[in-house]
């Protein structure tokens, strides 16, 4: 073919692609080859799933170097509107592939380094051979976070958890700078072995107080801890007082009106200093042992009374607690609870009788099928039963939280 005849080739090839996506081109020659289509559903890529595998889209071989591809590129069927990108079949190259023909997302969050935000807390664990996951299974789940408007200026500000270092509390400051108030406020505690914690609004005065679980095992002498607010920007260990000095292996703690009478009584979620392989899974209404077993606790006039037997709790050391939420499910004005729990222990669904005791419905076996999700979903609460109102009924304890500002 001569220049001018090869020039009348190669117009209308241009014409033709002159409205189309840029990724519409024909294959690159890699080696001699041309490097054959490739689509992929999605980019997040899972073990077996569909969506983490590409498929070919031309079922022939590759064309010699010099040679014309057979057929224009193929655009996805999956993603309508959605061209195909040539690419080598490279994790470089399917990573660039996923931008292709689309408009990048808006970014939803930012991440906000320590130096802006003032935040430096840091949740470390010593290097010791004589407490480790071996000698407590629940080793690397970490401490806790709270988050609560402690001066009531209308900001929430944030109480982290050390496992055996000390806690700290940070006063929000506004344009997301906060300040360690942690000395000041008198909420350091300094010993091991501390889990979740909880703000809430215990004694009813208006102002939010801390509370703070532990774990007494192995010569980790923790225990739960309540910080009353003093409402001067300082608080005041009254754990005793109050009756809520429990030492054992309590997760977190959960305030919720039970009983209807105005004031916050308290659920106690506990997890099991046995192996998952040591507990049988059918044994729920066994004995409730010292410092395992969850526990409902009611504030009797601002002393909590431990009701868990009355209330119909389940006992038993196969206590594997992940997380509990309240919220009125059969709307009968009384909150219901749901707790999720690890390994082969069931979750639970309390419903409330109104009268002070609760009943777990045999019949639901749905709840009962929860304990077959996989691990990495287990302790989460369901969808259908996560409190719409709770927020609202947080804000009225004195115990909500807006937005971080």
């Amino acid at each position: 073919m001569d220049a001018a005849g090869a020039k009348a080739h190669e117009e209308p090839d241009r014409r033709e692609g002159a409205g189309r996506n840029p990724c519409h081109r024909r294959p690159p020659v890699l080696g001699g080859l041309t490097a054959p289509r490739i689509r992929a559903r999605r980019f997040n890529i899972h073990r077996g799933e569909q969506t983490g595998r590409m498929k070919l889209l031309d079922s022939h071989p590759p064309t010699p170097l010099g040679a014309s591809p057979p057929g224009p590129p193929v655009a996805s069927p999956i993603l309508p509107g959605a061209a195909c990108c040539p690419v080598a079949l490279t994790l470089a190259a399917a990573l660039a592939l996923a931008g292709c023909g689309r408009a990048r997302e808006p970014q939803l969050f930012e991440r906000l380094p320590p130096e802006r935000t003032g935040v430096t807390f840091v949740n470390r664990l010593p290097d010791d051979t004589t407490f480790d996951i071996l000698a407590y299974l629940y080793y690397y789940d970490g401490g806790g976070v709270a988050v609560g408007d402690v001066n009531n200026d209308g900001l929430p500000d944030l109480y982290f958890t050390s496992n055996v270092g000390p806690n700290r509390l940070y006063l929000n400051k506004g344009n997301y700078r906060f300040e360690d108030v942690t000395e000041r406020a008198g909420v350091a505690d300094s010993g091991p072995w501390k889990t979740g914690v909880t703000m809430a609004d215990v004694n009813g005065d208006g102002f939010v107080d801390i509370y703070v679980s532990g774990v007494d095992y192995l010569g980790m002498h923790g225990h739960n801890v309540l910080y009353i607010n003093n409402g001067d920007g300082t608080f005041t260990d009254r754990t005793k007082e109050y009756g809520l000095d429990f030492a054992g292996f309590a997760t977190q703690a959960l305030f919720f009106d039970y009983d209807g009478d105005g004031d916050l009584d308290m659920y106690l979620l506990t997890h099991s200093p046995h192996p998952e392989r040591a507990s049988p899974s059918h044994v729920v209404h066994g004995p409730r042992p010292p410092g395992v077993g969850d526990r409902l606790y009611r504030n009797d006039g601002g002393h909590f009374v431990d009701v868990s037997e009355r209330a119909g709790l389940y006992g038993g050391a196969a206590r594997y607690g992940l997380g509990v939420v309240a919220s009125d499910l059969n709307g009968d004005g009384c909150p219901d609870l749901y707790v999720a729990n690890d390994f082969q222990e069931d979750d639970f669904l309390y419903i409330n009788n109104c009268d002070g005791t609760f009943t777990d419905p045999q019949d639901l076996r749905q709840c009962r099928k929860l304990r077959r999700l996989p691990r990495e979903t287990r302790g989460r609460v369901p969808s259908a039963v996560r409190p719409q109102h709770a927020a609202a009924q947080r804000r009225r304890r004195g115990g909500g939280a807006g937005a971080l500002q």
